[in-house]
């Protein structure tokens, strides 16, 4: 689990960026959608001549629509401005409550973590004092299955002149691995 942490959070924040920067490109550039900004004419007397409802472009949402019903005479960009704005606010609340779920996962991982070392830890303790009191010979045939790491743990928990017999008995590269 540890190794899918780090992967787990650039994974979230890659699709985070990945949200801002659609968000972004598609706020500066609505014509994307397919909601082109109305015309502007060239002088006011043709504003006259030009009816509301030929300002009204294509709607994302029946939000808008309910909008344009109740009289809100708005050009599409701000309309798709506000929705696009409603995308993103929904986007980064999703993103929010998935890096607060991450963040519950993490702090429940370090916690099991942090108990599986400590039952380790008694364990190589226990298993070093059963150690200590056997014959050099059999304990390095006991420890020639575990890994160079754990061996070398517990060399570290048993006393000095017993750990030095028991990597003599070890084979001479093993023992200068556990060493180093």
């Amino acid at each position: 689990m540890k190794q899918l942490l780090p992967l787990l959070i650039i994974i979230i924040l890659a699709s985070l960026a990945a949200v801002v920067l659609v968000g972004t490109i598609f706020y500066v550039r609505p014509d994307l959608l397919g909601m082109a900004p109305p015309a502007v004419p060239a002088d006011s007397a043709a504003v006259a001549h030009v009816r509301p409802d030929s300002l009204v472009g294509p709607r994302l949402t029946p939000g808008l629509l309910a909008e344009e019903s109740a009289g809100a005479a708005e050009s599409p960009s701000v309309g798709s401005k506000d929705s696009l704005m409603s995308v993103l606010t929904a986007a980064l609340m999703r993103s929010d409550s998935l890096s607060e779920r991450l963040r519950t996962v993490m702090d429940s991982t370090r916690a099991v973590t942090a108990a599986t070392d400590s039952v380790r830890g008694v364990q190589r303790a226990s298993m070093a004092k059963v150690l200590e009191v056997m014959e050099p010979v059999s304990a390095a045939r006991i420890l020639a299955d575990f890994p160079d790491g754990d061996v070398k743990l517990i060399m570290l928990a048993i006393k000095k002149k017993q750990a030095a017999k028991i990597l003599a008995a070890l084979q001479p590269d093993r023992a200068a691995r556990i060493m180093r």
